[in-house]
């Protein structure tokens, strides 16, 4: 509603193809075409080379998360994904959200607050080998990735999928999934996009029996320190000494000590 109001013929729409996805992407190119003007992607974005006291990447240290709590080995993992990729009719898959590279290589990391994931990216191939694009920094504590994962720096997904493009290696992007500009780099470079559902999320979303009972078990570790809690409060004299802010710390401190 906002561009409606402000474009106008011959004004091109800059945007960042690494940050919208395909469906956003049309419906802005949409939009200019109705008022005559450009959609125009910009690399890199002027914002980025503005921006000199960005922040550093988090880097914190990932962990693995073990076969007896996930209830399935990431070998067996990418095997199936690899062969459910292989029937969408493509030879590699891309992967850039991160919970789904966090439940297909059992990793767990710290780079979110509150999530538990690693900030990184990854390529499958149909054969269940992987390349993982991560901080090595962040491997440091000593996780273990077996031989058919091979760990390479963040900063080389692009140049990976222009050598995949120029192959002509078929890719599975997903657009509601991964950002434009990843398709986009691949066609270019000579690539085959396959745009087709990634089939880790609904796989990640059918919990396993491991899964379930980690899930249970979590819930009455939880409810024990909600009545641990709710002891605390029960004994004490109700004269405002204790805010709400204060029992949320003490609730906080119940569910830390497990």
């Amino acid at each position: 509603r906002w561009l409606e109001g402000r474009l106008e013929p011959g004004m091109r729409l800059g945007y960042d193809a690494k940050l919208i996805r395909k469906a956003e992407r049309e419906r802005l190119e949409r939009l200019c075409q109705g008022r005559g003007a450009e959609l125009v992607a910009l690399s890199p974005n002027p914002v980025d080379r503005i921006w000199t006291d960005r922040p550093a990447p988090p880097l914190a240290p990932a962990s693995e998360h073990e076969e007896s709590r996930a209830g399935e080995s990431s070998t067996a993992k990418r095997q199936r994904m690899g062969e459910a990729v292989a029937k969408r009719g493509a030879d590699w898959l891309l992967v850039t959200a991160a919970d789904s590279i966090a439940w297909l290589l059992n990793i767990r990391g710290a780079d979110v607050p509150y999530n538990p994931l690693c900030l990184s990216h990854l390529l499958l191939k149909t054969d269940g080998t992987a390349r993982w694009f991560v901080d090595a920094r962040k491997l440091e504590g000593g996780v273990r990735l077996d031989n058919a994962v091979a760990t390479e720096a963040y900063e080389a997904l692009d140049p990976a999928l222009r050598d995949l493009g120029r192959s002509g290696a078929r890719v599975l992007v997903d657009p509601a999934m991964n950002a434009a500009g990843f398709a986009d780099l691949l066609a270019e470079a000579g690539g085959r996009v396959v745009e087709a559902q990634d089939p880790i999320p609904l796989a990640k979303a059918r919990k396993n029996p491991v899964e379930i009972e980690g899930a249970l078990e979590a819930q009455r570790r939880d409810g024990a320190a909600v009545v641990r809690f709710l002891a605390w409060l029960d004994g004490l004299v109700l004269d405002g000494t204790i805010d709400e802010a204060a029992a949320a710390k003490r609730l906080e401190a119940e569910r830390a000590r497990d």
